[in-house]
């Protein structure tokens, strides 16, 4: 008789394919006496199909052909209110066609009474912050994309 462990434990190739495919970034699993908490390294993500209208968007939001572009999604690596400046009256920290590096930062998200601080996990060029000042955003949801800069890119092998 397979245990509730083992049976977790065979289920977790589908598990990490699917947290990875979904824009989860966070999963907690029971099964009987058995848990499995997984998570991923929230940040720089391949884009994924926009989210539906209402959530937030700032402008057009499509990120269908962005993978095709070349380009990279800043993710919220969890849910809150996304500002895109330090204080109302302060100039945002990123704008469409700002040059960023990798741990500038890029946003904050307040969850729970705390400013969180988005950071870029990849050097390159803004080309379109995706969420309005003030929205609220989900964990995994893009925040912007960026064009990554080919001479900070690891070389392929």
């Amino acid at each position: 008789m397979e245990s509730e462990r083992e049976r977790l434990l065979a289920a977790l190739p589908a598990l990490l394919k699917e947290l990875a495919a979904s824009g989860v970034t966070e999963l907690d699993v029971t099964a009987g006496g058995a848990s499995l908490y997984l998570r991923q390294r929230p940040g720089v993500a391949p884009p994924v199909e926009a989210p539906g209208a209402g959530d937030g968007l700032a402008g057009g939001g499509d990120l269908s052909g962005a993978a095709e572009d070349g380009l990279t999604a800043v993710l919220a690596p969890l849910a809150g209110v996304f500002y895109g400046a330090p204080k109302p009256e302060e100039p945002p920290y990123v704008a469409p066609g700002d040059e960023i590096e990798v741990g500038q930062v890029v946003a904050l998200v307040e969850a729970m009474k705390a400013f969180n601080e988005i950071h870029a996990e990849v050097a390159g060029t803004v080309v379109e912050v995706l969420v309005a000042n003030g929205r609220s955003v989900t964990a995994g949801q893009p925040l912007m994309t960026v064009r990554p800069d080919p001479a900070a890119l690891p070389a392929e092998s």
